[in-house]
């Protein structure tokens, strides 16, 4: 009696060591995935949040109002920021082309296509708006998690 009662409790020990063993992979296993989602989501909100201040600095440092506005190429809208020089003008178009956010520079009235654009960032949508009312160019950046990231900009003090 006293020996099945012993190999009862060595057996009860066990169990109880392989149930703890299996949980613990278990937590490490969700830990890692846990991790691995809040890092992805941290990078591309840093890319999202980086590449809207580059956007931001690019139409503060456009030449007037009256040189920055919004039209549409190849069923894509385009943020256009005009730059002029002393012998030369130049156009900055910024697009969505195949789920990527999009920027080209090419001389004013030279025509291009959309796909020869340097990638700025992989998005799921890109809108520009300019409330003319309150003088702001409104950028929304959605990412692949459907989650909108946006910058207003304040386009009254580019006026010159």
């Amino acid at each position: 009696m006293e020996r099945k009662k012993h190999s009862i409790d060595v057996l009860f020990m066990f169990v109880l060591f392989a149930v703890f063993a299996i949980l613990s992979v278990l937590i490490i296993f969700i830990g890692s995935g846990v991790y691995s989602r809040i890092t992805e989501n941290k990078v591309i909100n840093e890319q999202t949040r980086t590449t809207l201040s580059y956007i931001a600095n690019k139409v503060r440092e456009t030449d007037g109002i009256e040189n920055i506005y919004i039209t549409e190429k190849e069923g894509s809208q385009v943020l256009v920021l005009k730059a002029e020089y002393e012998d030369y003008a130049a156009d900055t178009w910024i697009y969505e082309y195949d789920s990527k956010l999009m920027e080209m520079t090419v001389d004013s009235g030279d025509e291009f296509e959309l796909r020869f654009g340097d990638v700025l960032l992989d998005t799921d949508g890109v809108e520009f708006y300019i409330d003319e009312e309150e003088k702001l160019l409104k950028v929304s950046i959605f990412d692949k998690n459907a989650k909108e990231s946006k910058v207003s900009i304040y386009l009254e003090h580019i006026i010159r």
